[in-house]
């Protein structure tokens, strides 16, 4: 699907088309944030470079944050991993990292005698999962409406990816303008 497919319903925003595009073909790790005010075709951008990303080969963890989800733990990033390839990453991710991410997402409840609670260890497992997904496959974590994002999984994201070396990962945000920023 070239520009003849999902971008040609795109008129007049060739400037944010040829943003995108200059983005998605320049090195990673990369982050595209696409922000502005309600209503003024971010999903519709949002939309054009992730179907992008994935066109190119990309594995696409996607979500929509949502205002209902701001105020629940963990809630985005529970979403962008409940896929089958995440799952099947999750043996690689060390000890008590994984038990710790499965803590905080409610699959498994920690042992009496962990103590799981410091937040570093979810953003290591989260950092494990990116390095192991990216080595197979480039990886694309895209989340429109980024500024409900609940603060732990932003959190959590903005720990691993600012820890990325050179692996192939890219970050695509639409947002409004609440944040507006790159972790």
């Amino acid at each position: 699907m070239g520009d003849e497919g999902l971008g040609a319903g795109i008129v007049g925003r060739e400037v944010e088309r040829d943003a995108i595009a200059a983005c998605l073909n320049g090195p990673r790790p990369a982050c595209l944030t696409i922000d502005g005010e309600a209503g003024i075709g971010k999903t519709t951008l949002f939309d054009l470079a992730r179907h992008r990303t994935a066109e190119r080969g990309d594995l696409v963890l996607a979500w929509r944050a949502s205002t209902a989800e701001r105020d629940l733990a963990f809630a985005s990033l529970g979403a962008l991993v409940d896929r089958p390839e995440v799952e099947a990453a999750l043996p690689m991710v060390r000890e008590p990292r994984r038990e710790a991410l499965l803590a905080a997402l409610g699959r498994v409840r920690p042992a009496p005698d962990r103590d799981l609670r410091d937040p570093s260890l979810v953003g290591l497992a989260v950092l494990d999962l990116v390095r192991f997904l990216a080595a197979r496959r480039p990886l694309t974590i895209a989340l429109d409406d980024a500024q409900w994002c609940d603060p732990a999984s932003e959190g959590v994201l903005a720990f691993a990816l600012r820890r990325l070396g050179d692996e192939p990962v890219e970050l695509l945000l639409a947002t409004g303008s609440r944040s507006g920023r790159c972790p």
